[in-house]
């Protein structure tokens, strides 16, 4: 049973990576995973919301 899937940056969220980083600078590993997220429609789960919280995400924090 696969628990995790590695996902590879690719030029898609790349772009969306630097959209993202010329309006809100966000953090480019906190960007990176955000956008990557957002291409594959996934939840992201964290316990630092802040750090996405403009990024339009569907985000879990488990520890509230």
């Amino acid at each position: 049973m696969e628990l995790f899937k590695i996902y590879d940056i690719d030029r898609e969220i790349i772009d969306v990576a630097i959209k993202t980083y010329r309006t809100q600078k966000i953090k480019i590993a906190d960007n990176l995973i955000g956008s990557t997220a957002k291409i594959y429609n996934l939840t992201l789960v964290t316990r630092n919301i802040n750090d996405f919280k403009n990024m339009e995400l569907d985000i879990l924090n488990i520890h509230q």
